[in-house]
């Protein structure tokens, strides 16, 4: 396992226990920047390279800087697929959230330990009847798959979510184990 592979772990999971697909997280991760590099524009019309946070990566602003003869879409798109998102070692992200709505047609809760409420992506703007992800988001970028059974079961592993404080995997496993131990699962 490889701490970066958190969130294709939770979806692989996801995607399973919503009866949506039976994938293994490299094959996802791959899957999804497949998908990325062939569907470049958001429902709004944007450019999807707008859901990729530069901000903050270094590799990038030294890729960008060998890169000036290509638009700025281009480049973070070249950059992301080819390269970035494809080390086992990068966390995914927002745009990977994005992609697999968008691949297997599925909303999206997210429940951040660092807050009192959840938050919904949906794959379109209708009103179509669809699977639903649940994920719990730990600390800066560390994610893990919620299951329930009924809206308290939800509520209850929410609060339980956010007791924790680490991302270490070993101790985050133990502590999952517990908890779904105590919650009958």
């Amino acid at each position: 396992q490889n701490p970066g592979d958190c969130l294709f772990e939770a979806l692989c999971h996801q995607l399973k226990y919503t009866k949506t697909a039976d994938t293994k997280p490299r094959e996802l991760r791959q899957n999804l920047v497949a998908y990325i590099k062939q569907n470049t524009q958001l429902e709004n019309g944007d450019h999807v390279m707008t859901l990729f946070d530069t901000t903050t990566n270094d590799e990038w602003r030294v890729n960008s800087k060998q890169n000036e003869k290509k638009s700025a879409d281009e480049m973070k798109l070249s950059y992301y697929t080819d390269s970035y998102m494809n080390k086992p070692e990068t966390t995914g992200d927002t745009l990977m959230i994005w992609a697999c709505s968008q691949l297997y047609d599925v909303d999206f809760e997210i429940f951040p330990s660092a807050s009192d409420r959840s938050y919904k992506i949906s794959a379109k703007d209708d009103d179509s009847i669809r699977a639903t992800v649940r994920l719990g988001f730990v600390g800066q970028a560390y994610f893990v798959s919620l299951v329930s059974t009924n809206k308290e079961s939800t509520e209850f592993m929410y609060l339980l979510g956010r007791k924790i404080k680490a991302c270490d995997q070993v101790t985050e496993i133990k502590k999952q184990a517990g908890l779904m131990s105590d919650l009958g699962l």
